[in-house]
């Protein structure tokens, strides 16, 4: 059983913009353990949330708010790079760090 309103074929864990991925296959053709969302979430060591949707529907507003990570907004397309936050529970008062990949995106020709 999927998460309510996930298809096992677009299961990810990051802010994919408008468009869903499929899970990554080895070489052996297995899922890579990191790319599928548990049947169960929370029978895992760490539950995962997906946000998609239409082109200026709220996800990076809805990230910001989450996470008070400074992201894109505005009309039109901003965020054109998938996301993934790792949140971990820290002590009070202690500091909070923000890594951010520089990884550039693999947009194909012809798709801007």
């Amino acid at each position: 059983m999927s998460p309510v309103g996930v298809s096992p074929e677009s299961q990810v864990d990051s802010a994919a913009g408008s468009e869903a991925a499929s899970p990554t296959s080895d070489k052996d053709g297995e899922q890579d353990e990191a790319d599928v969302i548990p049947e169960n979430p929370f029978d895992s060591e760490s539950s995962r949330l997906v946000i998609v949707g239409g082109q200026s529907t709220g996800k990076s507003s809805l990230l910001q708010s989450l996470t008070d990570i400074p992201f894109p907004v505005g009309s039109g397309c901003c965020t054109r790079f998938a996301t993934r936050i790792v949140s971990r529970r820290t002590a009070p008062g202690s500091r909070s760090s923000v890594k951010v990949p520089n990884v550039e995106p693999d947009i194909p020709s012809g798709a801007e």
